[in-house]
C-alpha cells in the first residue's frame, strides 16, 4: 500500500477517535512506532505459521560476513534480529548463552574447530565466533523495517503534493497494513479492534487527511 494512502488512513483513525489531524512527519513517527511494535510482535511469534513468516520476508537478509582477525563479526547497520550464522566450513553456527559457552570451550568430546564453529552475542550485538580466527560466511536476519518519509511540497499555502518517488514506503505486505495501523494507534493511545476499522474504512470518502480542512 502506497504511503499516502496509509497515512491517511491512519489520519482518518486519529480523526474518528479523537477529533484531531496531524501533520505528515508526525504521522511517520506515529506509524514508525507502530511497525515497530508490530514487528516484534511477528518475530516472538515467527516460526509458527506460514502467515508470520509471510508478514516478517520483506525484512529477511542473508548478507556475505568476514569476521575481523579474532572471529568477531560486526552485524550491519540495519540488524534486527539474528536468523542464522553459516560459516563456510560449517552448516550453522550456534548462538551459546554463558553457561553453555563456558562448557563448550572446555569440551574434549566437542573440541573447538572451524568445521564445528560456536558463537556469543557481544556488545551492540555483534558475534564473537570460535575458534577465534578470520572466518567467513553468511550472515542471516531480520532488518530493521526502514523509517517511513512522507516527501512533498505545499502549493498555495494548504495544498500538499506528494512527491511518491521520493518518499520512503512502508515494506509490509498490503495485507498488514491494517495490524501495522492498529499498533501505530496503539502507540498514542488509541485502541480499536478490526470491526472499528472495517466499519470506518467503509465510510471514509476521498478526503486528502493529509490536509487539514
Amino acid at each position: 500500500m502506497d504511503l499516502q494512502v496509509s497515512l491517511n488512513l491512519l489520519n482518518f483513525y486519529i480523526n474518528k477517535a479523537q477529533g484531531a489531524w496531524y501533520p505528515p512527519e508526525e504521522l511517520c513517527a506515529i506509524a514508525d512506532n507502530g511497525q515497530l511494535r508490530y514487528y516484534k510482535n511477528c518475530f516472538i511469534k515467527h516460526g509458527t505459521g506460514q502467515r508470520l513468516n509471510d508478514a516478517l520476508a520483506p525484512f529477511k537478509k542473508k548478507v556475505p560476513f568476514t569476521t575481523d582477525a579474532n572471529g568477531l563479526l560486526s552485524v550491519p547497520n540495519d540488524y534486527m534480529d539474528l536468523i542464522d550464522i553459516s560459516p563456510n566450513n560449517a552448516l550453522t553456527c550456534p548462538v551459546l548463552n554463558d553457561d553453555e559457552l563456558a562448557m563448550r570451550k572446555k569440551s574434549q568430546v566437542i573440541p573447538m574447530s572451524l568445521n564445528r564453529p560456536f558463537a556469543e552475542e557481544v556488545e551492540d550485538w555483534d558475534y564473537q565466533l570460535y575458534p577465534q580466527v578470520v572466518q567467513s560466511g553468511i550472515l542471516t536476519y531480520f532488518s530493521r523495517p526502514p523509517v517511513p518519509v512522507f516527501v512533498y511540497t505545499i502549493v498555495s499555502g494548504r495544498v500538499i503534493v506528494y512527491n511518491q518517488g521520493a518518499s520512503t514506503q512502508l515494506l509490509w505486505g498490503d495485507d498488514e497494513i491494517d495490524s501495522v495501523l492498529l499498533a501505530a494507534l496503539e502507540t498514542i493511545g488509541i485502541n480499536l479492534g478490526e470491526a472499528d476499522i472495517l466499519q470506518w474504512s467503509m465510510a471514509k470518502n476521498a478526503q486528502n487527511m493529509l490536509i487539514k480542512m
